[in-house]
């Protein structure tokens, strides 16, 4: 788990489906190298999912996603729990153990990165575009920048489908790097996702 993303520019993709049921994310190096896969263990209704895509009308609930990787999809070396709250997330190893927290602070666009103490890790800063974040440590030194990016004509017009791009400056600790990886999944979510 700790050198999964291991590199130094991630891609965040979600396949191109018109009406998807399911959060489901591809995480791909650079060179567009599959690294891991997340799907989201339980199956939304299309009802739930028509109203999820009007403003401001996410749905309540816990919300679980499995992280694998490419190689081994079957076999989970993460999970990602979205608490009901909307605000805070959970990232555990498969057996349960604690890796970290994603929690947001004032409004969604400002979350902050926790270790399995809860001592702050780093802070996840949106502009008011929502499409770029600074992942900055506890000091104010950058770690990483995560960008929405264009997922292609097609995806954009038609579908909920996002992609997004993290770079990470210098070599932060592989828990800032899971937890920065993974809070693109949850700002998707929270902000941009349909589902």
């Amino acid at each position: 788990m700790t050198d999964l993303f291991d590199t130094p520019h991630l891609l965040i993709e979600q396949p191109g489906k018109l009406l998807p049921t399911r959060a489901v994310y591809r995480i791909l190096d650079a060179g567009g190298k599959p690294l891991a896969v997340v799907n989201e263990a339980d199956e939304h209704t299309r009802l739930v999912v028509l109203k999820g895509m009007r403003a401001g009308s996410r749905q309540p609930g816990t919300r679980v996603l499995t992280v694998a990787t490419a190689a081994a999809q079957d076999e989970p070396v993460l999970v990602l729990t979205t608490l009901p709250d909307g605000r805070n997330s959970e990232v555990r190893r498969p057996d349960g153990e604690l890796v970290g927290r994603i929690q947001a602070l004032r409004t969604t666009r400002h979350l902050r990165l926790l270790d399995d103490h809860d001592r702050p890790l780093g802070d996840v800063t949106g502009d008011l575009s929502l499409r770029r974040f600074t992942v900055a440590a506890p000091g104010g030194d950058r770690l990483a920048v995560l960008t929405k990016t264009w997922a292609g004509l097609v995806k954009e017009l038609l579908t909920p489908s996002d992609h997004y791009r993290l770079e990470f400056a210098g070599d932060p600790a592989p828990t800032v790097r899971v937890l920065a990886t993974l809070s693109a999944i949850v700002i998707d979510i929270t902000l941009h996702g349909p589902v």
